[in-house]
């Protein structure tokens, strides 16, 4: 809603209507300054419309006393003539300034009504936006884990937990998203109904008003409603931020896992490899052991043997 229009430009707006042959109206007025409430125009149209009956066009110079007398006869027969019509002009002015401040009143509503539906919009789609990126995480997490070697079942079943869990909470995001949606085309319904009982409210006062206060509590009940939404995202919001940690821990417990595995494998490839070497050395002195007697060519089987044993170790590894 637009501030600060002064008097000066919704005065020469008027004027310019008026000057253009048609009747400077709030809305006419408003269409031409292109900005300010209807409430703002209104006061300063009706000064405007005081100080333009009240100049007064000389044409004709008469003697003051004759000017005075025929002054003093026509507001005489004016007011005799115009006094019923002057009472009937006041309760008719005052009644239709009461059906021009509510028309005012249902415009600045109707106003509020549109902000705050077009705010209700955007935290809806802020809302799917982040939920779509929360769950696009969630599966390149489920992606990561599924490489994993090894695990123990304890872990196994926490993370299926954990997705079970992603899961249900993806589908109550869903569900509070059509909901929102649901309530957003509710509200633009309940606002056009509040537009076309403005309207009618122009014809019947009595109307307007109890049309204006059911719209007021039904509007009221709505409000709540989205705040009552917005907490219900913001609690589903904690938990899956709750539940991506609880995927990070996971991880890390599975990658400590793998890594203490890792870290015994090796262990045990050089363990193996020494108990071979070890063996491989026992069996060369145990043949050199029993070719010793051998007599004079015994010097020369000994090197074949310790090659042939030597290949055959190198064979088992």
């Amino acid at each position: 809603m637009s501030k600060g229009l002064t008097e000066l430009e919704v005065f020469t707006a008027a004027d310019t209507i008026a000057a253009s042959g048609e009747v400077p109206t709030n809305r006419a007025v408003r269409a031409k300054l292109g900005t300010g409430s209807f409430a703002t125009i209104q006061k300063h149209l009706q000064t405007w419309r005081k100080n333009r009956r009240q100049t007064v066009v000389t044409d004709y110079q008469l003697p003051p006393a004759l000017i005075h007398s025929f002054a003093e006869e026509i507001d005489r027969q004016v007011d005799e003539a115009t006094s019923s019509i002057r009472a009937e002009l006041t309760v008719t002015r005052s009644d239709m300034d009461d059906h021009v401040d509510q028309c005012l009143e249902f415009e600045d509503q109707i106003l509020e009504l549109t902000s705050s539906i077009e705010a209700l919009e955007r935290e809806r789609d802020e809302y799917k936006t982040m939920a779509t990126a929360r769950l696009d995480e969630i599966k390149r997490l489920e992606v990561q884990l599924s490489h994993t070697h090894a695990a123990s079942e304890e872990t196994r079943t926490q993370l299926a937990t954990a997705q079970l869990k992603c899961e249900s909470l993806s589908e109550r995001l869903a569900a509070f998203q059509k909901e929102a949606e649901a309530h957003s085309s509710e509200t633009k319904t309940k606002l056009h109904e509040l537009q076309q009982t403005m309207e009618s409210s122009k014809a019947s006062q009595q109307n307007a008003e109890r049309e204006a206060a059911i719209a007021e509590e039904k509007f009221k009940a709505q409000y709540e409603k989205a705040i009552d939404l917005k907490s219900q995202l913001d609690d589903l919001r904690a938990q899956l931020l709750e539940s991506r940690k609880e995927i990070q821990d996971l991880r890390s417990e599975l990658k400590e896992t793998y890594q203490n595995h890792a870290q015994d494998s090796d262990k045990l490839r050089e363990q193996i490899a020494l108990e071979r070497e070890r063996n491989a050395e026992l069996e060369r002195d145990a043949l050199v052991a029993q070719i010793s007697p051998a007599g004079p060519r015994a010097p020369k089987l000994i090197p074949n043997l310790a090659e042939e044993v030597s290949a055959d170790a190198n064979t088992r590894q």
